[in-house]
């Protein structure tokens, strides 16, 4: 089974008028692990949300060297075969976008299989007290770093940790997440 984890970053929440502007991919298939990162340069960056610029560490500078959204596509399109597992924090998100830069570019995906880890963390985090969803309370819940969060890579990793944590868990990992946590509470 071909699991190819993914992570983007994009200029806004709006498939129809905001572009990724960073994407990882990390592929699992028959134990060989393949990872890919790329930032890309935004055709028009004068429609993006500032808040999300700053969110993802967007700047000129930064972006100097970045792939164009054509140079990106085949190298994508190359790492997401048609009947493989996408998995990722709420895929639906990236996979629009993605689909998107797919489509415009001629590369058809016709059947991709979509794995939300967020619901792996509904069944196992929530029930033993985490208070949100979001991919950071998940990192503060369970421990894990978050310095570097908001780039693709750092997040695309996490995730692939979390499914693979998340998806072999038992009632034994929930009560000691439940205990940590009433640790932490009473520690203040």
């Amino acid at each position: 089974m071909r699991l190819v984890f993914i992570d983007i970053e994009t200029t806004g929440f709006d498939v129809s008028r905001h572009e990724i502007v960073e994407i990882a991919l990390i592929t699992e298939w028959g134990g060989d692990i393949d990872r890919w990162h790329a930032r890309i340069r935004p055709r028009h960056i004068w429609s993006a949300s500032p808040k999300a610029l700053e969110i993802n560490g967007y700047s000129e500078e930064a972006w100097e060297d970045a792939l164009t959204l054509k140079e990106a596509v085949f190298q994508i399109a190359a790492r997401i075969p048609d009947r493989c597992y996408l998995v990722g924090y709420n895929p639906s998100f990236d996979w629009g976008f993605v689909q998107k830069a797919l489509k415009e570019s001629g590369h058809f995906r016709r059947r991709i299989y979509l794995i939300d880890v967020m619901t792996l963390v509904f069944e196992h985090c929530i029930p033993a007290g985490q208070p949100h969803l979001s991919l950071v309370a998940t990192r503060e819940f369970l421990g894990m770093p978050l310095e570097g969060s908001h780039r693709a890579m750092k997040d695309c990793e996490d995730t692939r940790q979390l499914y693979h944590r998340l998806s072999r868990a038992g009632i034994l990992d929930r009560l000691w997440w439940r205990f940590i946590h009433l640790l932490r509470i009473l520690r203040g």
